[in-house]
């Protein structure tokens, strides 16, 4: 029997304006008080110029592509043997990423990884224990390995996954999967500093149903 391998690239476009917005934010977009861009970005942003990114795909599926804050890094999943995490960098944001180096997270499988602003904590999906659980790996500095996992167990259950971590690190978005696609709740769960721990997350309203893993924007006002 043949095997069939499906290769996914990461590719990147670029957009004017857009927005996902999930709440009203009276400040957004110079005061409209509806969260929604202005009517001179509506219609315009839409993405153009798609392109696969040089260097850092392999032979494998690689997917779930989050950049960092500053934009200089790139944290994706491979699944070149089994589901782990990598990195490309670039100097400045006019350059290449680099071919990925893997990020080292001993213990088990790994993927959807989200970064604070500072790259000091990594937060990403595993199913190492058995049930589907979002862990936390940290470092003193960004030219550092990241330390050892550990489970958030507050946010571990069967289906727990997609963690987006704000940049001050201090809120953590995730989903809730419902069905097999990697598709269901969103869950937003706040820590006032970065030595407490996330507790049980709260049901984003004013979504969609059955959305998938999100991303949040470094003012928490894009989602």
């Amino acid at each position: 029997m043949a095997t069939v391998v499906l290769l996914v690239p990461l590719v990147v476009a670029m957009a004017a304006c857009g927005r996902f917005g999930f709440e009203v934010h009276p400040d957004a977009y110079q005061g409209t008080g509806d969260g929604q861009p202005p009517s001179s970005c509506l219609g315009t942003g839409a993405f153009t110029n798609l392109r696969v990114l040089p260097n850092v795909n392999s032979t494998a599926s690689d997917t779930g592509g989050e950049i960092s804050k500053d934009e200089l890094a790139l944290y994706f999943n491979t699944n070149v043997t089994a589901t782990s995490i990598v990195v490309s960098t670039r100097s400045t944001r006019a350059d290449v990423f680099s071919s990925p180096v893997a990020v080292v997270l001993p213990g088990g499988d790994a993927g959807d990884p989200s970064v604070t602003g500072d790259n000091l904590e990594l937060y990403f999906s595993s199913g190492r224990s058995g049930a589907s659980c979002i862990y936390r790996a940290s470092r003193a500095a960004s030219t550092v390995d990241f330390g050892a996992p550990v489970v958030l167990g507050p946010l571990c259950g069967s289906t727990s996954a997609g963690a987006a971590i704000s940049a001050d690190g201090l809120v953590l978005v995730y989903n809730i999967t419902i069905d097999g696609f990697g598709e269901g709740d969103l869950y937003s769960s706040r820590r006032a500093s970065r030595t407490d721990d996330f507790s049980v997350g709260t049901r984003l309203a004013n979504l969609p149903a059955n959305v998938g893993y999100a991303w949040l924007s470094a003012d928490q006002l894009r989602l």
